[in-house]
């Protein structure tokens, strides 16, 4: 069902306990990652296990980079998943997270804790903006339509007045299609008016969110300060210059009198 977004599964022999180790390559763009951390980023499934041996079939998408590394697990206990011989589980991120802190998280390393034994467990360190689902509970695409999902996630997240310029244009993109979408969405679904209508009261709640984060990101591209318009600032400074340059050169009569007149005229 995922084969569009996993490059070539990987085969991983475990002894030891250790950890997964998931982050983004080099010079990898945010507008690109878009679409990525929409679908699953990571799927594992129990190939076979022959104490104290544990085989795994691994498939990542193939912006990132997988690293197995021996190490001591870290997790909490509680946060482990089990899984036996053909079980296995997904990697995804939680609904409703600002991309921002996704790809912060991305960038630094997610780390998944593994002990290979009877059946093998698996715990993730960052559960606040990731979670592991087991695959026969994993119901994404089956709850309801993405494009309705996608909406409502970006709708629940709450602004952020500290994004910057290059994060905001993120966001942006990110919006724009799922309003592009939305609208196929509602072009195909003919026959299922409540979904329709519900797609049709997402569309402008988006439509104003974008003009927001347009203007947002306006204001910071061409503002340098919120209390003057967008080139008073460089103005003022040359004005300055050039009034501590006559100021220099005149002589003390005449900044005297211009001083006085000034006093008449406020």
């Amino acid at each position: 069902m995922f084969n569009q977004f996993f490059g070539m599964p990987m085969v991983q022999d475990l002894k030891h306990p250790g950890q997964f180790q998931l982050r983004l390559g080099d010079n990898i763009s945010d507008l690109v990652l878009i679409q990525a951390l929409r679908a699953p980023l990571l799927e594992v499934v129990v190939a076979a296990y022959e104490s104290p041996q544990l085989l795994l079939t691994v498939r990542c998408q193939p912006l990132f980079e997988l690293q197995c590394a021996k190490k001591q697990a870290t997790a909490p206990v509680e946060n482990l998943l089990a899984r036996g011989r053909g079980q296995g589980f997904r990697l995804y991120c939680r609904l409703g997270v600002a991309p921002a802190r996704l790809l912060e998280s991305l960038r630094r390393g997610l780390r998944l804790d593994f002990i290979p034994d009877s059946p093998g467990q698996f715990a993730l360190l960052d559960n606040e903006h990731f979670e592991l689902l087991a695959l026969e509970e994993d119901l994404r695409l089956l709850n309801e339509p993405q494009a309705l999902s996608h909406a409502r996630a970006i709708l629940a997240r709450e602004f952020d007045y500290g994004l910057g310029v290059a994060m905001l244009a993120v966001h942006i993109s990110e919006l724009e299609q799922a309003s592009r979408e939305l609208l196929a969405f509602l072009e195909s679904t003919a026959k299922h008016t409540s979904l329709q209508d519900e797609a049709r009261r997402m569309v402008p709640l988006l439509n104003q969110k974008r003009q927001w984060l347009l203007r947002r990101h306006s204001q910071l591209q061409e503002r340098t300060h919120y209390g003057h318009s967008a080139n008073q600032m460089d103005e003022l400074e040359s004005l300055k210059q050039q009034l501590e340059c006559y100021q220099l050169l005149a002589p003390p009569e005449v900044t005297a009198m211009v001083q006085a007149l000034v006093k008449e005229d406020s």
